[in-house]
């Protein structure tokens, strides 16, 4: 399982101690120039793919036991983002948490230099919740392949 394989939830687990739900995304692809537009492709497909299990109520039908409390929808990286990757996950980190889930980015220690900072999380908890969150390639995607 892993950010290549949109269809599938990598990682899910409850935390009774904070009584918080994770959904995890196991992201082992690189940054290189020749890898970034593959990598922002397969994040935004993963993300989509988590957000709509969230809204649709599949969580809900699945671990009824989970239901009511607060998501988070976490990357596990192996590398730390660059260029177009960093504003990828500023870009998303707001577009989730408008759906009232939170965010994070977690870099592989001994690849930390360079953490991504994101966008100050706030708690989602009775979070008004728009129409469904989507999120949408980023500029500079060619248009076949959004």
């Amino acid at each position: 399982m892993t950010v290549e394989e949109p269809k599938v939830i990598d990682i899910s687990a409850f935390d009774k101690r904070k009584r918080h739900v994770y959904l995890a995304i196991a992201d082992h692809l690189g940054w290189g120039e020749d890898e970034e537009e593959h990598h922002l492709l397969c994040l935004q497909a993963k993300i989509n793919a988590y957000l709509y299990f969230i809204e649709s109520g599949q969580l809900k039908e699945q671990l009824p036991d989970w239901a009511g409390f607060p998501i988070t929808i976490k990357v596990v990286a192996k590398y730390v983002p660059r260029g177009e990757g960093t504003k990828f996950h500023k870009l998303v980190a707001k577009i989730v948490e408008d759906a009232g889930v939170t965010y994070e980015l977690e870099v592989d220690r001994s690849k930390r230099r360079a953490a991504a900072a994101l966008p100050s999380q706030r708690r989602p908890g009775r979070a008004k919740r728009p129409g469904r969150a989507h999120v949408t390639a980023p500029a500079g995607t060619p248009r076949g392949r959004r």
